[in-house]
């Protein structure tokens, strides 16, 4: 009994997978175009497959023997699926993927000679992630960054002699680079800190004249002077008085018996 349910699992499961083959075959078409310049293979949906267009989206569409591509709409059969091209010696030119007529995935492009020329993502048709550029040595050229079809992050020139050049952009637009002080910002400033030092000195000295011209300042100025004279006074009688005394003492001691 066990062995009839794993049979009859197997052809259930085996007749599905079928019936997916010839949907896949059903839906899509194989093309193939050729031209002195290079030769074209990929897929496109059959007739009779409902699209709906999304604005701000290229499509590509097959019609006439050749590849059209226009914004917003289509007139032909929409690409759908791997994409490929070669050139005339049948090395790579292009590789990538369509999704109703949009472009998807990874795309890469190839020079005749084989080394890799570009490197791109797409996103529902529009350029999202890193589009990377070689020269035909294998060096990396150009770095720019996408976000749902506009530049967003760094963008890079690579340079083998000078120094790389970073222009930052958000969502499309260049992100002006933060002002640092040049020198004659730097001696602007140090002209104003050392007017504020002036100007402190200046107003410090009219203060003090002011106190001195003040008569309660003078009054209190006397007063104090008064005092100190007066301690003075005392201590130079105290100290007179210790004087006496002790000589009186010491007179004392060498008295005759």
């Amino acid at each position: 009994m066990k062995w009839l349910i794993y049979f009859s699992l197997l052809i259930s499961t085996g007749t599905l997978c079928h019936g997916r083959t010839n949907f896949h075959k059903l839906t899509t078409s194989p093309i193939y175009i050729n031209t002195p310049d290079s030769s074209v293979k990929a897929y496109t949906l059959n007739a009779g497959t409902s699209t709906k267009t999304r604005e701000g989206r290229i499509y590509y569409w097959y019609g006439n023997n050749s590849i059209h591509s226009t914004e917003n709409g289509f007139s032909g059969r929409l690409l759908h699926g791997k994409y490929t091209s070669f050139y005339p010696d049948h090395n790579l030119r292009s590789q990538g993927e369509f999704d109703h007529g949009v472009k998807t995935s990874t795309w890469k492009t190839w020079y005749s000679t084989g080394a890799i020329h570009e490197t791109f993502h797409y996103s529902r048709g529009k350029l999202d992630g890193a589009y990377e550029v070689y020269d035909p040595s294998g060096k990396l050229l150009l770095r720019i960054y996408y976000r749902n079809g506009a530049r967003h992050g760094k963008t890079t020139f690579f340079s083998q002699e000078k120094s790389d050049s970073v222009i930052r952009y958000k969502k499309g637009h260049i992100v002006p680079p933060k002002k640092q002080p040049s020198d004659s910002s730097n001696k602007k400033t140090l002209i104003k800190k050392e007017k504020k030092n002036q100007d402190s000195v200046t107003v410090g000295k009219r203060k003090m004249k002011k106190d001195s011209l003040n008569p309660k300042n003078k009054k209190a100025k006397n007063a104090d002077s008064t005092k100190r004279k007066g301690a003075s006074q005392k201590e130079k009688k105290t100290k007179k008085k210790l004087r006496d005394i002790f000589r009186w003492k010491t007179k004392e001691k060498k008295l005759p018996e």
